[in-house]
């Protein structure tokens, strides 16, 4: 693909992503972001019309800790991309794997296993 095809693809993708938006005007957007290609690139979306539409973006980051120090560079990914774009961040870090055995074990009890 071309750089002009690829240009247009954008800007009918951008297009579309606009008028979607159009209902959160002067509003606060949550982002979940992981730091993985696809919240990065709504983020960089929502960034391009962050003062068009008067939106307050703050980002949200959860370190589940499943992969260790890759889940500590996601978080410091996060958190520098974040400061870098002018986006209040917030970053967690929970033992998912531990949460989810301690939900487990509850349901197990409710339901009498």
């Amino acid at each position: 693909m071309e750089f002009k095809e690829k240009s247009q693809v954008f800007q009918k993708s951008f297009d579309i992503f606009k008028q979607r938006m159009d209902n959160y005007r002067n509003s606060k957007i949550l982002i979940m972001l992981s730091g993985g290609v696809d919240s990065i690139l709504l983020s960089n979306f929502l960034l391009l019309i962050k003062n068009e539409y008067n939106l307050k973006l703050i980002s949200f980051h959860l370190n589940h800790m499943y992969r260790g120090k890759d889940a500590d560079r996601d978080a410091d990914f996060v958190r520098r991309y974040s400061e870098e774009n002018g986006i209040k961040a917030y970053i967690e870090k929970e033992n998912i794997e531990e949460i989810s055995k301690k939900i487990r074990k509850v349901l197990n009890f409710v339901l009498g296993k």
